[in-house]
């Protein structure tokens, strides 16, 4: 091949490589994801109740955020005067591990510790335990700022009253994303 044909060749090539390479890829990391989990249960002691999460990541590299989740669930302990109208409230923070696969999902893997309250154990109200919890799940990227949080599911403790309350959360929701890397 000659020059005058190398160059025909690659023009487009460089011609059209700045506008593609500008681009934004939808699954890219963004500097804040801020997702609401609005469909999920949570299940403690054998009983399935409802609730609602939201949590913020801060991306410190693309396969690390920093996140803080809290949560609103309800609580029923079979035998007590705990009802499914009592609430609990959790707030937790820590490192979220994710990989990209392609241009649309996402998967990650998180620890948080902190606290959940508002249990009436024993008669006492407003009760506070230190609680942690570990998980995971899948984002799916709809847009470049609008992912569907196709699964989040994590298993929690709550060392309260000298004893623990175990459950298991899944949820799914909608995932915004704010801010370039």
């Amino acid at each position: 091949m000659n020059c005058s044909g190398l160059i025909r060749t690659m023009l487009p090539a460089v011609l059209f490589a700045g506008p593609a390479l500008a681009q934004d890829v939808p699954n890219a990391a963004r500097k804040v994801e801020v997702s609401f989990l609005f469909l999920g249960s949570v299940r403690t002691g054998g009983t399935y109740q409802e609730g609602r999460c939201a949590d913020v990541a801060v991306t410190v590299t693309e396969s690390v955020a920093i996140a803080g989740a809290t949560c609103a669930t309800h609580q029923y302990l079979a035998g007590t005067t705990v009802e499914a109208e009592d609430s609990l409230g959790s707030y937790r923070g820590g490192p979220r591990f994710r990989k990209r696969f392609g241009r649309r999902i996402t998967t990650f893997l998180e620890g948080l510790a902190g606290v959940e309250t508002g249990f009436r154990h024993g008669g006492f109200r407003s009760n506070t335990g230190f609680s942690i919890d570990a998980g995971g799940g899948v984002d799916l990227a709809l847009k470049s700022w609008l992912g569907l949080r196709m699964i989040h599911a994590k298993y929690q403790t709550t060392w309260i009253d000298g004893g623990n309350v175990n459950g298991l959360l899944v949820h799914a929701g909608l995932v915004f994303r704010f801010g370039k890397r």
